[in-house]
């Protein structure tokens, strides 16, 4: 288990009054813009203790517990109904049911793999070209 996060420094360029932003925090937030006051936000080489001076480090906590609740009910659901016999048929009845496009149906797909077939055979003439040229020079360099 990983401990990620991704900090987004932001800076209002409204006006603080009484240690409160225009949105009405106490920290910038995108509320501003409802305010049409426009904050400044951007990456920056923050680290999670930076960002916990404006999010509270419990948030942090709270956000990875749900992450880490997701995945072990996710994984019990497959575990106990996802791979089930009755489960897996109609998943493989629904892939089974969506056709394949062929030259023969669409103007596209016969476009794209006679494109392929052209740049196959052009890349078979180069490596046949250049393989006659790398032993020429190898015979010159032996002579």
């Amino acid at each position: 288990m990983g401990w990620n996060n991704i900090v987004i420094e932001g800076f209002c360029n409204g006006t603080v009054t009484n240690g409160k932003y225009p949105c009405g925090q106490e920290y910038p937030t995108v509320f501003c813009l409802e305010n049409k006051v426009c904050p400044c936000f951007m990456y920056s080489e923050s680290t999670e203790r930076e960002a916990a001076y404006f999010v509270p480090f419990r948030l942090i906590l709270w956000d990875r517990f749900i992450s880490v609740w997701e995945s072990i009910t996710s994984q019990l659901s497959w575990i106990f109904w996802g791979q089930l016999w009755f489960n897996r048929r109609k998943v493989q009845a629904f892939f089974n049911n969506i056709p394949t496009v062929t030259r023969d149906d669409s103007q596209v797909v016969a476009e794209w793999e006679d494109s392929l077939t052209e740049a196959n055979d052009d890349f078979v003439e180069w490596l046949n070209k250049t393989d006659k040229l790398r032993v020429k020079e190898k015979h010159e360099k032996d002579i």
